[in-house]
């Protein structure tokens, strides 16, 4: 599990959690997305 998020990233999760609609659907895309930006700005 990242530990460290940086602030675009928090912002996006804000926003995510901010709007919950469909996220049976959303989730898997957005945290698939997010994986790779963490890979992009730790590596």
């Amino acid at each position: 599990m990242h530990v460290f998020v940086s602030a675009g990233c928090f912002f996006e999760i804000a926003l995510y959690f901010l709007k919950k609609s469909d996220i049976c659907v959303r989730q898997r895309h957005f945290f698939i997305k997010n994986h790779h930006h963490l890979e992009k700005n730790l590596f």
